[in-house]
């Protein structure tokens, strides 16, 4: 469909298409239920048909999942503000940016892991490791 055309080619392609649907299904329905349910239902059996780890396929989906929370029409936003007495559009306006960024950044570690990047997480789990002081040097001065 349509986030396979716009992103599908990057590496780490399908799990790009997975946060790039789940932004785009988050503008409609602001679920994340629903947003759960349809890539589980759809994206999770692809992606291990197409050699994804369950676990990876799960994590992927989980985490897109979490946009319509943020990106207006956001069903939480409304809720918010109604027991908040806080501004509808005023809330949507302050949702957009930080959405976007969020889809931004999943799709961007979709990319490094799928390019072998891998090491960054490892550093950043284990700060002790030899290569953890390259990658991270600014570890040493807040230690």
């Amino acid at each position: 469909g349509f986030a396979t055309a716009l992103v599908g080619h990057f590496r780490g392609g399908l799990g790009q298409v997975a946060v790039a649907a789940s932004t785009l299904f988050a503008g409609i329905s602001g679920s994340s239920y629903a947003e759960a349910t349809i890539g589980a239902k759809l994206l999770v059996p692809e992606m291990r048909k197409r050699g994804y780890p369950p676990a990876d396929a799960a994590a992927i989906t989980a985490a897109a999942s979490v946009l319509p929370n943020v990106i207006p029409p956001s069903v939480a936003l409304l809720i918010l503000a109604g027991v908040a007495n806080l501004s509808v559009g005023a809330l949507w306006l302050a949702g957009i940016l930080p959405g976007l960024l969020l889809a931004l950044e999943l799709s961007h570690q979709r990319h490094h892991i799928a390019t072998g990047a891998e090491r960054l997480l490892s550093c950043a789990l284990q700060p002790d490791a030899d290569d953890a002081v390259i990658l991270f040097p600014l570890y040493e001065l807040i230690r």
